[in-house]
């Protein structure tokens, strides 16, 4: 018979297996000292592999998972089957074997960092393990099972109200200014439910469902993944997975707490249910936002600055960016190699970086300065047509704007303390 550990085992094996082999091939591929990548390799693939341990936080997981697939898989994928060029704008960056060494350097520090507070965390601190969980929300869980029913419909009415009207009025979309400010802060409201409030109820009554049946709540699983769909499709957002990771591994962690065999048909066709409604997402937010920036506004396709309309939707385009999202969705390390070669680092780049305000037209520092994405031009055309860009560095890259490793590290190594401290927080206040 085979056991939930031995599948376990056989799918940390075959990732093992995967890394290792990438990383042999990119070898051959990497311009740069082999040692370097070599280095950054074992890094970011420990963070990975340190949060897949059973005394792991569920911030150890996400973060190593994160930053996996933002350093190191997409460094070395682009390496080694895409000629080593990057989708996203790298600024000054030269390809030199100078300038990899540097970029994943930086990289190699932050991660260290964050590394050496996991391993103090786990070994003086607090794990789970040592830790069995409380039942302080009891009494809303009890709440929760004499009412299921009509608070499923409730929510299931709540996320599909806030989705449609968040899409015809443009309260709150990733990118685009807003279309409509609610009175009373109920923007503010829509926000906090789009972005992680109804997938915060979601966790709520997973848990709740979980731990009193011991078995997957299909049915609300369903409800689940309806809400984080169309929230991020009525916001604009292609990072359905993230919401969506969080809830799954929620679900395994509570099905290991609870000494429940998690069977792997049942894991196999959630993840591809997962994977299927991201890829629709992608494909689906691609679309409406060729339409809400080009055919859905006729200044747009009027005042463009090259002077060309754009009112139809470019079916090439679409698929071609449908298919970089895949890979180049993650933040990572494009930032890092647009900072590392970035001639003017110092404590003046970091202190102007940090003052920078969020404005809902035209672009970043960062994109203005550092990336190249934007002209100033182009910026100013934004402004005047009520556009905004935006293109996030990563926090590694952000930390780096000093050009100091030590900065860098002690920057990190907070970062790292205030995730920990933060689930450890909620941990003592909810159980």
């Amino acid at each position: 018979m085979v056991t939930k550990a031995a599948v376990s085992n056989a799918g940390l094996l075959l990732l093992l297996v995967v890394c290792v082999g990438l990383t042999v091939v990119t070898c051959f591929h990497y311009p740069g000292n082999v040692l370097t990548y070599v280095v950054f390799s074992i890094c970011v693939n420990a963070l990975l592999f340190l949060g897949l341990r059973r005394d792991s936080l569920f911030f150890d997981f996400f973060i190593g998972a994160l930053f996996w697939l933002g350093y190191w898989f997409k460094f070395s994928v682009r390496m080694t089957f895409l000629e080593g060029k990057f989708h996203v704008s790298v600024g000054l960056f030269d390809y030199s074997a100078a300038d990899y060494d540097h970029s994943l350097t930086v990289v190699s520090c932050g991660v260290a960092a964050l590394l050496l507070v996991r391993l103090l965390r786990a070994r003086y601190v607090f794990t789970y393990l040592r830790n069995p969980p409380a039942r302080p929300l009891a009494g809303l869980s009890e709440f929760y099972e004499r009412r299921k029913k009509p608070l499923w419909i409730a929510f299931c009415a709540l996320t599909l109200a806030i989705a449609v009207s968040n899409a015809y009025l443009g309260i709150y979309q990733r990118g685009l200014a807003p279309g409509t400010v609610l009175p009373f802060g109920l923007t503010g409201v829509y926000t906090w439910l789009l972005t992680f409030g109804a997938a915060s109820i979601s966790a709520l009554m997973l848990d709740f469902e979980i731990k009193r049946h011991r078995a997957i709540p299909y049915m609300l699983l369903a409800l689940v993944l309806l809400e984080t769909f169309s929230s991020n499709v009525s916001m604009l957002s292609r990072g359905m997975i993230l919401n969506t990771g969080a809830l799954l591994s929620g679900i395994y962690v509570a099905f290991r707490i609870c000494g429940i065999n998690l069977r792997p048909r049942a894991t196999a066709l959630m993840v591809l249910t997962v994977i299927a409604l991201f890829a629709a997402s992608v494909l689906l937010v691609n679309s409406l936002r060729q339409f809400e920036l080009y055919a859905g506004r006729e200044d747009a396709a009027q005042s463009e600055p090259n002077g060309e309309g754009k009112a139809n939707i470019n079916v090439e385009r679409l698929a071609h960016d449908s298919n970089q999202l895949f890979i180049d969705r993650w933040v990572g390390i494009e930032g890092v190699m647009a900072v590392s070669s970035y001639p003017q680092l110092g404590w003046r780049l970091l202190k102007e970086a940090w003052g920078e305000r969020y404005s809902n037209f035209g672009a970043s520092m960062y994109d203005l300065k550092i990336a190249g994405n934007v002209s100033k031009e182009y910026s100013d055309w934004m402004v005047k047509n009520r556009k905004h860009f935006i293109t996030l560095p990563g926090v590694i890259a952000f930390f780096y704007y000093s050009g100091s490793f030590v900065v860098l590290f002690f920057a990190m190594a907070l970062v790292g303390s205030i995730g920990a401290g933060i689930e450890y927080a909620v941990y003592r206040v909810t159980g």
